[in-house]
């Protein structure tokens, strides 16, 4: 294999990209909070579930 098809994803290393995507499924956004992107996650977490929370109010 060339050196240009090596993996050269930007998956952060030790990380598991299927463990990301099975906790994304159990609870939005702990995948990327996983992954070393807590900002995005916690954004992706609470625009879930502010719409949760509104509809529960009324």
């Amino acid at each position: 294999m060339s050196k240009s098809r090596q993996n050269t994803s930007q998956w952060p290393p030790g990380k598991e990209p299927w463990l990301a995507v099975n906790l994304s499924r159990v609870f939005p956004g702990l995948g990327q909070i996983y992954a070393g992107k807590v900002t995005r996650g916690l954004i992706i977490s609470v625009s879930y579930y502010l719409p949760f929370a509104f509809w529960g109010a009324c």
